[in-house]
């Protein structure tokens, strides 16, 4: 399965043992709570793997114009929520355009932006 390529197996066998099952690759457990017809745990695994790796990349790209180690987190931990709302904003309202490279990319651009000046605006 897709997680098995993409996850270290250490922690593949972790999540296995949680009961965390994202996209059923732990044997198929059914997953009852949906929002908008896609599974909660799939969606709550998404956002917390694409917070953790937007707050990596973001971290490695300011540190490197920095020449120094830059922490670019507000919470404790690491992760940057606004990249996890973005993924999964972007797997809910744009999965059917996947197909469409010429029209999924401009609004995925679109999407994120909204995101990004929204969080400016609050925080």
């Amino acid at each position: 399965s897709w997680a098995d390529r993409l996850l270290p197996l250490a922690w593949i066998s972790t999540v296995r043992t949680l009961g965390f099952c994202p996209d059923g690759f732990c044997g198929g457990t059914a997953m009852t709570h949906t929002i908008f017809g896609y599974p909660l745990q799939q969606l709550t695994f998404y956002f917390a793997f694409y917070a953790m790796v937007g707050w990596v990349l973001e971290c490695i790209y300011c540190s490197i114009g920095q020449r120094k180690p830059v922490n670019r987190g507000f919470l404790y931990g690491p992760w940057c929520p606004v990249y996890g709302f973005g993924a999964v904003a972007l797997i809910v309202t744009l999965s059917p355009l996947k197909e469409y490279p010429l029209l999924f990319v401009p609004l995925s651009i679109l999407v994120n932006s909204v995101i990004e000046f929204i969080t400016g605006l609050t925080f």
